[in-house]
């Protein structure tokens, strides 16, 4: 998946830069990115591995403090054509809107076991943002968000609720303190979202036709034999020797 959304990502970008930790850097050292950056080196510990969104939400805020708009993309993101500019000048963009994530993410059992809720406190929404694409021009929210999202979920008390949440809805703790976190905030501080895709699922789809845009979120656990054979051919076709 990297060597195939990095190849994209390089044609309609100058820069693409990769943040990880050593780990990372050596195991992606044949991939051609613009520079490595291994700032997430200690940064997340061993034992908060089941928080898989950590190590991006450390990423934006490492992004946010370099001083200039960023995009940030998923490594199952394959964007075979770039979104316009105007689109990617918003002050705060995502994929798309998650609605219904009270049920989905076990809102309401994930907040009411936290011992220290920081901002989930604040108010319930029922919406979140899916993050396979995340950035903007707005540098002061995105960190404010980054750093408030990174207290919760590092929070040594509040470990054990996202052990017995995750063993639940494994997806739960990790997308609380992502998606939704970031909603919430934007809600608290009055900061308009710009979504790239739209909401309603057969809308989804054709937008993301016509874009030729593919995020295979939905497709990598139920279907992970398949997706990776599919994505041999694809670098096969591509010729993607490195």
């Amino acid at each position: 998946m990297f060597k195939i959304s990095l190849h994209l990502l390089k044609l309609q970008f100058k820069k693409v830069y990769l943040i990880t930790d050593n780990y990372g850097a050596e195991y992606l050292k044949s991939l051609p990115f613009t520079d490595v950056i291994t700032s997430l080196e200690d940064s997340v510990p061993d034992h908060y591995s089941i928080m898989w969104a950590l190590g991006k939400i450390f990423a934006y805020k490492i992004a946010s403090e370099l001083g200039e708009p960023f995009i940030h993309i998923d490594n199952d993101v394959f964007l075979f054509k770039r979104f316009s500019q105007k689109e990617l000048l918003n002050g705060v963009i995502t994929q798309h809107q998650e609605l219904g994530v009270w049920f989905n993410y076990e809102a309401e059992q994930f907040i009411r076991s936290l011992p220290n809720k920081y901002y989930f406190s604040y108010k319930k929404i029922n919406n979140a943002s899916n993050m396979g694409i995340f950035g903007g021009t707005n540098l002061d929210f995105i960190n404010f968000y980054a750093n408030e999202s990174l207290k919760v979920s590092l929070d040594p008390k509040n470990m054990q609720a996202i052990r017995t949440t995750h063993f639940y809805c494994p997806v739960a703790p990790p997308c609380m303190t992502e998606q939704y976190y970031l909603n919430l905030l934007a809600d608290l501080t009055n900061t308009e979202i710009h979504y790239l895709l739209p909401t309603n699922h057969d809308q989804y789809q054709k937008v993301a036709f016509d874009l030729k845009y593919c995020h295979l979120w939905g497709a990598k656990s139920g279907h992970r034999w398949l997706v990776n054979q599919y994505l041999d051919n694809l670098i096969y076709r591509l010729n993607l020797n490195y």
